[in-house]
């Protein structure tokens, strides 16, 4: 099912008329003085109530209902409406909630309503068409703009049997990949939806722009549905968000219920929570990567151990109480120390309070070096949630930091259970971008004071 094309027309169509709400708007009040749009918006109101009225038993003349639309859409009342539903109909789709109304979202009219057979049909398989063209009983599709960074394409359409229905979808699953300029199968873990559901990450290609973004395909019943998040803000997250919400209204279950929890917070909320979450945890795993440097450390609170990796070797840490030694390679030692001290090779060493580099040491070991790097998002002003996204198959929100030099991090903290920071990005010391990653929050570790320990206060001059 070729729908890609239409999706780009669509985007191509959106892009720069309807990304900011207010804007989208009046674009809408104005389109809907034009007697074509009032015209076609009249037929489509006439076809849902006529609908409507003989799924309760009723009759009534169909230019009779033509009728009372086409007054109602040539009234001078209909644009501010019409302009209106805009901006809320994405939860006529996807939610019964209308909690929000500031979110800019725009339905793109020119291309929502129902699907055709031939539209579904574009681009499949010989064998695919011929279990549509049996069993195609209707379609419908719908693009929203403008909320959230990102554009949402939705369909669904319904055949016959059940048994057509994941027949169709096979043949799309196999024939999607082809028609996105690049696609990656990926995994909505956590997400029910029913049958044989396909999601991958994408590109697709808008007027000579790629495009990133998600897209998800499933079979509920004798209705298959699909949902697109397309534009650089769009996250999996995003995805599994609308397809859940779309998956509801298709199986006729309750529509979820808004965010709770840590994600219904703040962004200054948030990070107070991961702070305190970080203060009280007893130990941490942290594998930092900067440019030219990679740490990997379990810290704890009484004892930790890792290494630190650089251009010019390896060092390996360890802690016990207030007790640190040391020892590095040979090119470590060399670099940092000089010829006698690169003697001692692998050996480890004890590191008194009084060496220059105990404090850094010492703080590599503890959790209170994720404490310290909390602290600038604790204290920024620029604070701003961007978002969920998966980390593995972990849920996390997105907190933008704006220090205040200029330079911005990013913290993704868990949604669920304890909000404890699972990845921090930030500038590098040395320019480009430091990626720190958290896990393992209040596990046990184990570490022992080392053997064979060259003692500084025997002679030892590498200290």
């Amino acid at each position: 099912m070729d729908q890609r094309p239409d999706i780009v027309r669509s985007i191509n169509h959106l892009i720069g008329t309807l990304q900011d709400g207010e804007r989208g708007y009046k674009k809408a009040s104005e389109a809907a003085k034009d007697p074509r749009l009032q015209q076609a918006v009249a037929g489509e109101l006439a076809t849902q109530v006529s609908s409507l009225l003989s799924q309760h038993g009723y009759e009534a003349p169909a230019d009779l209902v033509h009728g009372v639309a086409s007054a109602y859409t040539a009234s001078t009342s209909f644009p501010g409406q019409f302009a209106r539903a805009n901006q809320i109909v994405h939860r006529w789709l996807f939610t019964d909630s209308a909690q929000q109304s500031d979110d800019g979202w725009v339905i793109d009219l020119a291309h929502t309503g129902r699907l055709s057979l031939d539209a579904s049909m574009k681009g499949d398989a010989p064998a695919t068409r011929a279990v549509e063209r049996r069993s195609f009983l209707s379609g419908y599709h719908t693009v929203f703009a403008g909320g959230g960074g990102y554009d949402v394409y939705s369909v669904a359409t319904t055949y016959a049997t059940a048994h057509d229905a994941r027949a169709v979808a096979a043949g799309w699953a196999q024939t999607a990949p082809a028609q996105m300029v690049t696609s990656r199968r990926v995994s909505l873990t956590g997400t029910s939806l029913g049958d044989q559901a396909t999601a991958w990450r994408m590109t697709m290609n808008a007027g000579g722009r790629d495009l990133p973004g998600y897209t998800a395909e499933w079979v509920r019943g004798d209705v298959i549905a699909a949902v697109f998040v397309v534009g650089r803000g769009a996250t999996l997250a995003d995805l599994a968000r609308m397809a859940r919400l779309q998956d509801a209204r298709i199986a006729g279950a309750p529509v979820p219920p808004p965010p709770a929890g840590e994600q219904a917070k703040s962004a200054a909320a948030i990070i107070r929570d991961a702070t305190a979450a970080v203060d009280a945890a007893r130990s941490v795993h942290l594998v930092e990567h900067t440019p030219g440097q990679r740490l990997d450390f379990h810290a704890g609170v009484h004892v930790g151990a890792g290494t630190v990796r650089t251009p010019s070797g390896l060092m390996r840490a360890r802690r016990v109480g207030r007790r640190v030694w040391f020892a590095g390679d040979r090119s470590f030692l060399l670099h940092a120390r000089g010829a006698a001290a690169a003697a001692r090779a692998g050996r480890w060493l004890a590191m008194p309070p009084s060496n220059p580099g105990y404090v850094g040491v010492a703080n590599l070991t503890s959790t209170g070096f994720v404490a310290r790097m909390m602290a600038p998002a604790t204290a920024a002003g620029g604070l701003r949630k961007a978002g969920t996204a998966f980390l593995g198959h972990t849920l996390t929100i997105v907190i933008q930091v704006r220090k205040g030099d200029g330079t911005a991090s990013v913290v993704f903290i868990a949604a669920n259970g304890t909000p404890y920071p699972l990845r921090i990005d930030q500038p590098g010391t040395s320019g480009g971008v430091g990626h720190v990653m958290l896990s393992a929050w209040d596990r046990p570790i184990a570490v022992h004071v080392p053997a064979h320990v060259l003692d500084p206060a025997a002679g030892c001059p590498c200290t």
